[in-house]
């Protein structure tokens, strides 16, 4: 905490003033306050000075701009100053607390760093799924063409039953592939989103297909209960009802 007077003189300095300064108290008091900052600012910051004497307020300085202040040995460091009068008429007597920000300055610095690896790793993902989509799914298409040659050959009821299954859990992987690209591309910009109608009953049906075997293998018996056609769009959330669907 500084008091300067109305042509910049430092009236009183409090000893955390010295301390972040590394000058004496009997070194500060009688001088200018542009001592306390690096000299490409001290022009400019004398007609900032005249022009908050002319209009005295409380309020932060040099709001948007990267202030700096400048310790005797020749360090430069990073500040914020807040002003406020302690009597705006004359002789005007203004307070001045400084505060150091270093520390604050080079944790954003680290945040800012580490946000940007993690956009280019994450861009970097998005472009190799745009690039690698195709042979992601060429082996679920190869599934796909062996489990309908399989079909055409078995005769054995129980095979085609399993094979069936087969199908229906390919189709599952590979709509939930479809997803995950679909996502990345989301992410890359490549394609919009655009929400359409569908209905509930037949999502439902998907789900207990896809799920049914997986709980007879835990010996589970999986049911949906049927509902209705009911057509939403993807695009909206649903009124919150409190009532859940029902398994």
């Amino acid at each position: 905490m500084i008091f300067i007077d109305g042509s910049g003189i430092i009236q009183f300095a409090n000893q955390q003033v010295c301390a972040l300064f590394g000058y004496t108290h009997e070194e500060i008091i009688g001088q200018r306050v542009e001592k306390l900052m690096p000299e490409r600012f001290r022009s400019r910051h004398i007609a900032h000075r005249e022009h908050y004497v002319g209009n005295v307020r409380v309020r932060p300085m040099g709001a948007g701009l990267e202030l700096y202040g400048l310790r005797q040995n020749g360090c430069e460091f990073p500040i914020e100053i807040s002003l406020s009068p302690i009597q705006s008429r004359a002789p005007v007597l203004i307070a001045a607390a400084i505060r150091d920000v270093a520390d604050r300055k080079r944790v954003e610095g680290e945040l800012m760093v580490a946000r940007e690896v993690a956009d280019r790793a994450n861009q970097g993902k998005s472009r190799f799924l745009a690039t690698a989509s195709h042979d992601l799914r060429q082996p679920l298409q190869t599934l796909a063409l062996l489990n309908g040659a399989l079909r055409r050959i078995v005769r054995d009821p129980d095979a085609a039953e399993a094979l069936s299954q087969q199908e229906q859990a390919i189709g599952a992987m590979s709509r939930l592939l479809n997803a995950l690209l679909d996502i990345s591309k989301l992410e890359s910009g490549a394609i919009k989103p655009e929400p359409a109608d569908f209905t509930v009953a037949a999502l439902f049906q998907e789900l207990r297909v896809e799920f049914a075997g997986i709980a007879t293998n835990k010996g589970l018996q999986l049911e949906v209960e049927a509902c209705a056609d009911q057509v939403v769009n993807g695009g909206q959330e649903p009124p919150d009802s409190g009532v859940g669907p029902r398994f």
